[in-house]
Parts: structure tokens; sequence; C-alpha cells
């Protein structure tokens, strides 16, 4: 006699688990901080390249990669089901492949324009590194920063937890809420207010993306993933616009 499957099994296996949700974004939390703490404390050059800082090298071959390693491992968590969103997948790729690219081009060559002494007005040299610093590298990274939030928030719309955070794992979540929204701050805050406007619309598209996607998806407290996010964005987002006026 042949008897149906029990495919329960399979769909409670598909469900993220909110230990390693806990996890891996605790993780990219401790990485934002870190990135933001980098640019403060590791300002000293380096011996064989004099005109660049530790903090450009640390932040390209250690706090980028390590970064994505991590997105990787919550948008994989995220989606535990056989048929995976190949347009999710495809635009969490693309966003991390852009934030790469934009790191690359922009820690070298921000140090390189300011210790050249080189403007936008020094000619074509100066046009170039002006562009690569302030134009590409920026719009680029903000590109894949927006994509990789939204990949995540619309993963999670997909996938919400099958029950609410127990208040161990929700507090591991607010712990790496404030402790990417101090990253992010600390990263910005010496930039007056009027060369961290682009900054500050990023978020609020982020914030407003997650805000849409979060609704889609349920109950706000089956996606952690997607809160996180939204609330760390915009606690820096509030904070760098006080900083900035007052």
């Amino acid at each position: 006699m042949k008897y149906f499957e029990d495919h329960s099994s399979a769909i409670m296996t598909s469900v993220p688990r909110p230990a390693r949700l806990a996890g891996w974004g605790l993780a990219q939390g401790v990485v934002v901080l870190a990135a933001g703490l980098n640019l403060w404390i590791m300002s000293f050059a380096l011996d064989a390249a004099p005109f660049l800082q530790w903090r450009q090298v640390i932040s390209m071959l250690i706090i980028t990669p390590l970064s994505l390693v991590f997105a990787f491992f919550m948008m994989d968590e995220l989606d535990r089901s056989p048929c995976r969103s190949l347009a999710n997948y495809g635009l969490f790729l693309f966003a991390s492949f852009l934030i790469a690219v934009a790191m690359g081009i922009h820690e070298p060559v921000n140090m390189l324009q300011a210790k050249m002494k080189l403007s936008g007005a020094s000619g074509p040299a100066g046009a170039t590194m002006y562009f690569l610093d302030e134009v590409l590298s920026h719009w680029v990274f903000f590109a894949g920063y927006a994509g990789v939030c939204v990949s995540w928030a619309w993963n999670q719309s997909r996938n919400p937890l099958a029950q609410l955070l127990s208040p161990q794992f929700c507090a591991v979540f607010v712990v790496a809420t404030i402790a990417g929204a101090a990253g992010i701050t600390a990263s910005l805050w010496t930039t007056p207010l009027s060369h961290v406007i682009r900054e500050l619309v990023v978020m609020a598209v982020v914030i407003v993306s997650c805000e849409a996607l979060c609704r889609k998806g349920g109950a706000r407290w089956r996606q952690p993933v997607t809160w996180s996010v939204q609330l760390s964005n915009l606690i820096a987002f509030v904070a760098l616009l006080m900083h900035g006026l007052f």
C-alpha cells in the first residue's frame, strides 16, 4: 500500500531558527560597531605605504569580508526551504559585490586624495580622484548597503518565525541593534550635516523599505531581522541629524 508522504517535518525545518538568527545578527552588529571604532582608533600610517592608514587596510581586508560573510549566513538562515527565491538571492549577491567594489575603491583613493591635497579643481587628476572618492564609491556603496538590507527584509517577510522570540533572543537582537546603530553613528559622527545628507537619505530609504516589507510579512515580532535593521538605521538617523543640527 502506498502512503502519502508526511511533509510536516520538512516544513518545520524550513523555518528560520531564532538562535541562529540572533547569533548572526549579533555578529553583524559587532562587526558594524568595529567598523565605526576602526575609523577612530587605527588612524596611524603603514610603514610600507605612508599614504595609507591601518584603518583602510583593516576595513578592506578584515571588516568588509567578515561583514559580507555574516550577511550571507543570515541570508541563508532566513530561507532554508528547498524552493528559494532566486530574485532575492540575486539581489543579495549583486548588492554584496557592490559593497566589496565600493570599499576597494573608496579606502585607498580617499586617503590618497587627502594626502596629495587633490580636489575637484586640481585638474584631471583631482577631478578623477574626486569622482572616484566622493561620487562613484559612495553611491555604489549606498546601493549595495540598501540592497543587502532590503534582501534581508524581503527574505524575512517571506519566512517569518513560527512563533514569537523568547525574551533571551529578543535581548540579543536589541544588543545587535544598538551595536549596529552605534557603529553607523561612529562612522559618520565627525562629518558635517551638509556632507551626510546622502547617507541620511539612504537610511530613510532602508527604513521605509523595511516597514513596507515588514507589513507584508505579518506580525512585526515574528520578523526580528527586519525590525532590527530598521531600528538600527532609525537610531543612527536621529542621532546624526540631532548632532548635525545642534
